[in-house]
């Protein structure tokens, strides 16, 4: 995704403003059960939206971490980047330290 884009980390996948949201699940947001290695564990499903300037929607990045740590958001971003994400102008993300640190030192011109 090429051009002047805007960035939502978060929600679940379909999911519009414009929609009433359903009710909360039990359990830490946006954690899914997976199983890995013959367990069933709570990992930490992070989805990226791009919004094109008509106002079209497109996932753009989706990772499982463990944690939603610096490191894993940072890791995510220049995944993010690599891919050929450009033109940022604008992010909306919740209010999660992490997150918003790694905001601050993967796209310095969006740190508040």
């Amino acid at each position: 995704m090429r051009g002047n884009v805007h960035v939502r980390f978060g929600g679940r996948p379909g999911e519009t403003d414009r929609i009433e949201r359903p009710a909360p699940r039990p359990g830490p947001p946006n954690h899914v059960k997976v199983r890995d290695r013959g367990r069933v564990l709570s990992k930490a499903l992070v989805i990226a939206y791009g919004v094109h300037d008509t106002g079209q929607r497109e996932v753009i990045g989706l990772d499982l971490g463990e944690v939603e740590s610096e490191a894993f958001w940072i890791e995510f971003l220049r995944g993010l980047r690599s891919c050929g994400l450009g033109g940022l102008r604008l992010v909306v993300s919740d209010n999660h330290e992490g997150l918003k640190t790694a905001i601050a030192r993967i796209t310095p011109q969006h740190a508040t």
